[in-house]
């Protein structure tokens, strides 16, 4: 937790450097996907994605990297057993456009205007499992709006969740 809080303060604080340069977002995303499938596939999870393949961005990579595992292990820790994930990443118009969505028993309408927040967990029983405490999504919004993009989620109870982020190429 104290890195993750040490991130975070220095990405409040205006310490965190974001450096931009050109790199392949499709080929970043797609490596990043190939490592986490063994840790999906131990879950009993299905892994699919839907990666348009060239789009270079003018974004720092490492930070956009971050932004995704989070959400990638995010979506293998809440998927129901045996359940789904699909990835995609797509160009449309001036954007480009992530999805990460897995089948369980999603968010709550109530919780959702919280998930970012920081220490928030809309399951309080989880706190703390496996190393969790309500960091994750608050570090992934606030790199992501440091990035100059945007992050959502919607979810439907007993049914998915998807978190989009979208970067300006």
């Amino acid at each position: 937790m104290g890195n993750n809080l040490l991130l975070l303060a220095k990405m409040e604080d205006g310490n965190f450097e974001v450096s931009k340069a050109p790199f392949d977002i499709s080929d970043t995303i797609d490596k990043d996907i190939a490592s986490m499938e063994a840790a999906a596939a131990g879950k009993g999870l299905s892994l699919s994605k839907s990666i348009e393949q060239g789009i270079v961005i003018d974004s720092d990579q490492e930070t956009v990297r971050q932004v995704f595992a989070i959400l990638l292990e995010n979506a293998i820790k809440y998927c129901d057993e045996n359940g789904q994930i699909a990835v995609s990443l797509a160009k449309s118009g001036h954007s480009v456009i992530c999805s990460v969505k897995n089948s369980g028993r999603g968010i709550a309408k109530k919780d959702l205007p919280r998930i970012f927040d920081r220490f928030y967990r809309a399951d309080k029983s989880r706190s703390g499992e496996n190393g969790g405490f309500g960091l994750g999504l608050s570090i992934a919004k606030t790199m992501t709006h440091r990035l100059g993009g945007n992050i959502t989620v919607e979810s439907t109870e007993n049914k998915w969740t998807v978190f989009t982020f979208t970067l300006l190429p």
